[in-house]
């Protein structure tokens, strides 16, 4: 899906537009290998990650440190940093939106479909989102919510004074929220709503 670009600016370059970038399961596609080549629809080679690092990062927003390995890794950022690497990304399966993100949060979590799981149509749809379990895993790894890794990082915090209505649930929503009403107040959220 990723063709020529003569004429085009940078945002409208077909490199910068494709699914690719925005596709859950791609991220860790990016971030894990050390080389990782682009080509066209048409077979035609475009560039490495290396080669297009600037690219990249402005699709993305992973910074440059994490897509070429130099020493960073995605646990070198803040929680709310790596949330927003998978905020704009789309899977098929709201659970996908989650499970497209352990890697980088190195954890793990058991497909619990008995307990959490009722059958809709051709598949399970979870009446306990999935992401709440992934923020009740990284509660649990990290539970002073005043160091590092729960520090806003990349993300701009709002500061309302009002306290969100829901804990998130999904990586976008956490964003979203992180960004109109500032750490403490999320977290709050989600410290009541997800350990209870």
């Amino acid at each position: 899906e990723i063709g020529g670009f003569e004429g085009d600016t940078w945002e409208t370059t077909p490199f910068y537009r494709s699914k690719w970038h925005t596709r859950g399961w791609t991220l860790l596609e990016l971030i894990a290998p050390a080389d990782v080549r682009f080509l066209s629809y048409t077979w035609e080679y475009i560039g490495s990650k290396e080669d297009r690092l600037e690219d990249v990062m402005l699709a993305t927003g992973i910074p440059k440190d994490v897509l070429i390995r130099h020493g960073q890794t995605p646990l070198d950022y803040s929680i709310a940093a790596r949330m927003s690497w998978g905020a704009n990304r789309e899977t098929r399966r709201k659970r996908d939106e989650t499970y497209c993100l352990l890697g980088i949060f190195d954890v793990s979590m058991e497909l619990e479909q008995d307990r959490y799981g009722a059958r809709t149509g051709s598949y399970f749809e979870w009446q306990l989102p999935v992401f709440h379990l992934l923020l009740k895993k990284l509660l649990e790894k990290y539970p002073d919510t005043s160091k590092f890794p729960w520090l806003e990082g990349c993300l701009s915090e709002g500061h309302s004074g009002e306290r969100p209505d829901r804990v998130p649930s999904s990586p976008k929503e956490f964003v979203h929220l992180w960004r109109a009403y500032g750490r403490e107040a999320v977290l709050e959220v989600i410290q009541k709503g997800v350990l209870g």
